[in-house]
């Protein structure tokens, strides 16, 4: 599959899904449906490769634009065309309309009947919604991809290909994720990141688990949920008056630290590894005054710099 994939800038491979140890299951009221474990599974144990139902690059992200009179939005880039790939292939092939329209359209839809898509008919901003809550981010190299929020604007065009995937679209969000995916064209492989037990249900992360708490809160608000995962909870924990204050110290770095330290190092390298550390030791001081020993994750991008 790799060499295949390598052959194009737009890879659509031609191979079948795998499904393993895994079945869609009803979590909770609240929660809706998720994905669990049917055994116990090793670490890095394929636990499905899942072809793209349908996939945009950034080279395509251009040709298409989705005018949704619900939202009164005018939705370009990748959004767009995932929404219009994914009409033309239900009219193409109406008989995929089941598996597809039961994927989860947002709270709004929440009791109302799935639409059964026709060649003649299909209900677009229904179509439109599930793209919306479901598309995921596939990046290059498959490195902390997330569920992306769809383009509005050329602009704010995605640089990573835009991806539905049926099956994994029904994996639900923890910060602390217990699978990792990765990507080969337009299949996507999850692999377990633990040893998990049969009946354990399967998480990933729909935000950059190294945003802080509120965030990674605003990247999780079209979910209408409130993340209950450890990380969120030691966040949660903290008063706000230390989060607010590491914010502070983290945007600084990333405004200035992080490239200054990058040009001085060459010509200064004990002023730019002092001040790197000096900024190390401020963040790291936040975590200490609400006594936190675990998920100090605001400490990672500075040390891999410093680590350079």
């Amino acid at each position: 599959m790799i060499e295949e994939a390598k052959k194009s800038s737009t890879p659509r491979l031609d191979n079948a899904s795998y499904v393993g140890p895994v079945q869609i299951t009803e979590i909770s009221t609240e929660r809706g449906r998720g994905l669990v474990l049917t055994e116990d599974v090793r670490k890095g144990q394929l636990l499905l490769c899942s072809k793209a139902f349908s996939i945009t690059y950034p080279t395509e992200c251009s040709q298409v634009y989705h005018f949704n009179a619900v939202t009164k939005l005018v939705e370009t880039g990748d959004h767009g065309v995932n929404t219009a790939q994914v009409i033309n292939k239900l009219q193409n092939n109406p008989s995929l309309s089941s598996s597809f329209f039961q994927l989860y359209a947002g709270q709004h839809r929440i009791g109302e009947t799935p639409p059964t898509a026709t060649a003649e008919a299909i209900d677009s901003f229904w179509v439109s919604d599930i793209c919306s809550m479901n598309t995921f981010g596939v990046s290059e190299d498959g490195v902390n991809p997330s569920l992306i929020q769809p383009t509005k604007s050329k602009s704010s065009k995605n640089t990573d290909a835009a991806g539905l995937f049926l099956l994994p679209s029904f994996i639900n969000h923890a910060c602390c994720e217990n699978v990792i995916r990765s990507y080969i064209g337009d299949m996507m492989i999850v692999r377990a990141a633990y040893d998990l037990t049969q009946g354990t249900e399967l998480f990933l992360t729909y935000a950059d688990i190294l945003l802080q708490y509120e965030e990674r809160t605003k990247c999780l608000d079209k979910h209408k949920f409130i993340c209950t995962c450890t990380l969120c909870e030691l966040d949660r924990a903290e008063p706000a008056a230390i989060r607010r204050k590491r914010k502070l110290l983290l945007d600084k770095y990333q405004e200035k630290y992080r490239f200054i330290m990058l040009e001085q190092i060459n010509q200064n390298p004990e002023k730019a590894i002092g001040d790197m550390l000096k900024m190390m030791t401020n963040i790291e001081y936040t975590y200490k005054e609400s006594g936190r020993e675990k998920y100090r994750l605001g400490l990672i991008e500075p040390l891999m710099a410093l680590g350079k």
